[in-house]
Formats: C-alpha cells, sequence, structure tokens
C-alpha cells in the first residue's frame, strides 16, 4: 500500500466550520493535489461519517453510524474493509506526498487506537487537527441544526438544567485522548473569528497545511450557517405541522419550504441565540477548569481559552414579535414558492417536449443495446486476432532492433567517409580544367612519339645504307661504327622507353571519362619523360648520319 509522508487528520468538532473545511477541499480537490495535497473522494462532503463508523466501537448505540453499516450489508468489518479498499485505490493513483482526512465524527466518536493504526499504515507521521469552539456557542450551533433536521426539544439543554455536563463538551478529556494516541502531535486550534486567521476557517486550516499562500484560490461560501433567534422559532411550530420524516422517509414535501425560509433567516440578519443566564452560569461553571488545563498547556500567552460570552436577553423579542416576523417570513416563502410553482408551470411544456423526444429514442436505444450484446463475441475474435499477432510483433521488433544496429554501423562507416567525399567534393569542380589540360598535352606529345615511331622504323634501312656506304669506304665506315656505337645505347633506351610509354598512353586515351584517380600519376611520369624525351630527340637529330 502507498504510505504518505505526512497525513492530517481533521478530527472536528462539530459546528466549528468543519462542512466549509470539506467543502472547499472537495471543490478544489485537482488544485489542492497538484499542490501536493491528496484528499479523497471515499470520505468527502456527504461521506465524511463513515471515518467515524469505521473506528467507533459502539456504531450500533448511534443512528447514523448503523445507517452508514446497514446501507452497506451490515456487517461491520466487512464495511471496514469495504472503504479501506476503495481509500486505498485512490491513495495509489496520486502522486501527491501529503493526505487530509476530515470528519467531525472523529474526536469524541472513534477508538482511536484503533485509528492512529490506520493512520501508521497509511503515512509516516500523523497530525491530529481539532478545532475547539466555546461550550455554550457550540450548544446554540448544534440546537439550530437539530431544528434544521426537524427537532422540536433539544435534550442536551436537559442535562445542563440537571447541571451535568455532556461528555462531548469536556475538552480536556478529548484532548488527553487525541494526546494519548497521537503524543506529540495534536494541533489545537479557536473557533472565534477573531483568533482565525483572517477570521475565516478555510484560511485557517490551509495555514495548518501550509497551503496559506493558496488561501485566496481554495475558497467556497460559508456552509451550514445557524439559524437566527426567529429562524428557530418558526421552524420549531412547521416542524410540529410539517415532520421532517414520515413512515421513515424524508418528508420531501417540507424540503423547499424549509430552504426558502432559511434564506429568508439569512437575508434579515436576525441576531443569532443564546443560552439562558442561568445555562450559561452552569456551562461556565462546569468547564472552567477543564478549558483553563487546556489553556495553561496550548496557548499559555492568552487570558482565557475562549472570550467572554453574554447570555440572552429575555426582552429582545417578545412572543408577539416573533409571531409577525413568523408570518411575514411564512408570506415571503409562500412567494417564493409561487413564482417557482410559476416557473415550474412554465416549464412542464418543455418537460413534455424532452418526454416525447426521449420517446422517440427509444427504439434507437433498444437497438444501440442489441449492438451491444453483440458486441462481446467481436471483442473476443478481435483478442484472439490480437493474441496471434503478439508473436509476429516480437519479430518484427527483433528485426527493427537489428536494422538499427546495421544503421549504427553505416553511420558510423558515413562518418569515416564524410571527410573523403567533403575532398572530393571540393576538388569535383577543378577535374574538367585538369583533364582538359592532360589531354591538350596529350595531342601535343602523340605527333612527337609518332615521329619518334616513324624515325625507329626507318633507322634499320638507315643503318643498310649506311653499311653499304661504309663498306665502299673504310675510313668512313670506321667512322660511321663508331657514331653508330655512340648512337646505340640512346636507341636502346628510346625504344624501352617508348615500349613502357605506349600502353599507358591507350590506357589514358580510352579512359578519360574516368580518369581522375590517376591523373596525379599520369602527370608525374609525364613530367619525368619529357626532358627525358627532349634529350633523345636531341641526340638522334646531331647523330643522324648525313647523306651521301
Amino acid at each position: 500500500m502507498k504510505k504518505f509522508k505526512k497525513l492530517y487528520l481533521h478530527a472536528g468538532l462539530e459546528k466549528t466550520g468543519t462542512t466549509s473545511i470539506q467543502r472547499a477541499l472537495d471543490k478544489h480537490r485537482g488544485r489542492v493535489e497538484k499542490l501536493g495535497f491528496f484528499y479523497p473522494k471515499a470520505t468527502a462532503v456527504g461521506k465524511n461519517i463513515l471515518l467515524g463508523a469505521m473506528f467507533c466501537d459502539e456504531y450500533k448505540e448511534r443512528p447514523l453510524f448503523l445507517a452508514a453499516v446497514d446501507k452497506r450489508g451490515g456487517d461491520h468489518e466487512k464495511f471496514v474493509a469495504m472503504i479501506k479498499d476503495e481509500l486505498a485505490k485512490e491513495y495509489e493513483s496520486t502522486s501527491a506526498t501529503s493526505l487530509i482526512l476530515s470528519s467531525e465524527f472523529i474526536a469524541g466518536h472513534t477508538n482511536l487506537k484503533k485509528l492512529r493504526d490506520y493512520c501508521d499504515s497509511i503515512a509516516e507521521e500523523t497530525e491530529f487537527v481539532l478545532y475547539l469552539r466555546e461550550q455554550s456557542a457550540l450548544l446554540m450551533s448544534l440546537y439550530s441544526t437539530y431544528i434544521k433536521s426537524g427537532g422540536i426539544e433539544f435534550g442536551t439543554f436537559g442535562q445542563l438544567d440537571q447541571k451535568a455536563l455532556p461528555s462531548f463538551l469536556n475538552y480536556r478529556m478529548l484532548v488527553e485522548r487525541a494526546e494519548d494516541s497521537f503524543p506529540g502531535n495534536v494541533t489545537l486550534r479557536i473557533f472565534d473569528r477573531k483568533k482565525l486567521r483572517g477570521g475565516d476557517v478555510i484560511k485557517d486550516f490551509l495555514e495548518v497545511v501550509g497551503l496559506h499562500q493558496h488561501e485566496d484560490d481554495i475558497q467556497v461560501a460559508r456552509q451550514n450557517e445557524s439559524l437566527s433567534v426567529v429562524g428557530l422559532e418558526v421552524l420549531k411550530t412547521i416542524n410540529l405541522k410539517i415532520p421532517n420524516i414520515v413512515d421513515g422517509e424524508k418528508n420531501q414535501s417540507r424540503t423547499f419550504l424549509i430552504e426558502d425560509l432559511m434564506a429568508i433567516d439569512g437575508e434579515r440578519k436576525y441576531k443569532k441565540p443564546a443560552l439562558s443566564a442561568e445555562r450559561l452560569k452552569i456551562v461556565k461553571k462546569l468547564t472552567k477548569a477543564d478549558n483553563k488545563w487546556v489553556k495553561d498547556k496550548y496557548f499559555p500567552k492568552e487570558k482565557s481559552l475562549f472570550a467572554p460570552v453574554k447570555a440572552a436577553s429575555s426582552a429582545e423579542f417578545s412572543q408577539d414579535d416573533i409571531l409577525a416576523e413568523t408570518t411575514s417570513m411564512i408570506a415571503e416563502a409562500y412567494n417564493r414558492l409561487y413564482a417557482q410553482k410559476k416557473l415550474l408551470n412554465e416549464t412542464t411544456p418543455l418537460i413534455n417536449s424532452m418526454q416525447n423526444q426521449i420517446n422517440k429514442t427509444i427504439p434507437d436505444l433498444k437497438m444501440v443495446g442489441r449492438r451491444i450484446n453483440r458486441t462481446p463475441p467481436l471483442v473476443d475474435s478481435a483478442r484472439e486476432k490480437l493474441e496471434q499477432i503478439v508473436p509476429l510483433i516480437e519479430i518484427t521488433q527483433e528485426r527493427l532492433d537489428t536494422a538499427f544496429e546495421l544503421l549504427e554501423t553505416v553511420q558510423g562507416k558515413l562518418d569515416n567517409v564524410e571527410p573523403i567525399m567533403t575532398a572530393i567534393d571540393k576538388n569535383i569542380d577543378k577535374t574538367p580544367q585538369m583533364l582538359t589540360a592532360i589531354k591538350t598535352k596529350l595531342d601535343n606529345i602523340l605527333p612527337i612519339l609518332q615521329g619518334l615511331q616513324d624515325q625507329y622504323e626507318n633507322t634499320p634501312e638507315m643503318i643498310g645504307s649506311s653499311k653499304s656506304k661504309i663498306s665502299e669506304s673504310t675510313p668512313v665506315l670506321a667512322d660511321a661504327r663508331k657514331k653508330l656505337d655512340q648512337v646505340r645505347p640512346a636507341l636502346e633506351a628510346v625504344q624501352t622507353k617508348l615500349a613502357n610509354i605506349q600502353p599507358i598512353l591507350d590506357a589514358i586515351q580510352d579512359n578519360l571519362a574516368t580518369a581522375e584517380p590517376g591523373v596525379s600519376s599520369v602527370q608525374a611520369n609525364l613530367d619525368d619523360t619529357s626532358p627525358v624525351l627532349k634529350a633523345m630527340h636531341s641526340k638522334l637529330i646531331s647523330n643522324r648520319m648525313p647523306e651521301d
């Protein structure tokens, strides 16, 4: 299983802006994840109760937890395994290094030892984050939520009347439980607008996790606002006539009415309710020592853990005032419902038209369904063909690898040839001129060589003539013999050179178009031969016998 570097476990409390924090993380999940923090969907808004139900030993005694387990099969162990599997799949899908889990049902409702074991299995370090709210304000906010949910009498007030403090308001006990399971890793924050960062709980939580630089981009409207004094009285009356639950099901007939009444209540900005002076006195007395312990340990520089709270003023609203405001709110709610009904009537023709279109589409949908049913065999056939192709693909890959090796070898040889090609490219423009010059020289040499050949062929006749003349004249013969002895070595040298040169000249004449590689060699031989030929020619001329 993937393990995060750090887990921020937002443990509540209830009515401390938890819903707003969860909504912000839910709405901006993608951006938060890019910043390195993962907030899973499996336990997000609407499902955050699951974290509490997972680690609650007495889940059957808590209706919300029991309903969550029953909805998923009724077996608590299987329920826990199912949620853990869902979370594990999400953990593997992210590259974020920090994890955020949030549920207001953790601090006071779970077995923190079991929760800690789970945290250790998914994160190297866990920070337990807990928001505390002044107890009387927390009670009134819970009372508001209770009335909005259809309640009438808030049983917790009965405990206060008996001068007993509900366990969830004992903050020392909650903090000590957290410290026992997460020693050295408990972070406490005070839910008070004057102490929250920027007076906003979302910004404050982002500061805790280290995202305060992005607080302006990770915001939502305030969620789950408490009702005013007037709003509470109006809803209490409505709850008597229109209950929230009918025959075990949520009463949909009151949904829009309640939403409109809460909206109107928020717009009129009536004063929020507070405990009576007598109940407030009991709360202060029962929480004083424990609050001081928390303050001394976590907020030693503060004068008190919470700011002073005033009791409700009995003269603020009379029953006649509340009745008048109730009538006014209901009248406005009726106007809104009428506007909604009017809009609904106007929308009905469009809905009917859409229904007709849907009815016309049904045959097409059925045809698509039939084609979908025929698809599996095609998929199986395609899979078989793919399995047959795989070996061919592997062979092709091997051959491609071999081809790439050959290409690398060719590339190496091309790299070696490149300097030669560059040199040829530089000199190729000069080649026609050089060949022209060679041809010109050859054209000049050939007549000379031909003349030498003719003279060579006529030499025997000349010698015969000379012999007859020598026989006629001994002195002349002796002189001629002497001169022939002198000329013979030169003639033999000429004959040897002619024999050597003739094949070269023939080859050059036949291969002028491809003579470039031997141009330099031929030029050199010509340069060496020219002086010798000239010398031979001079000697022949000087040694030729004069005619009688």
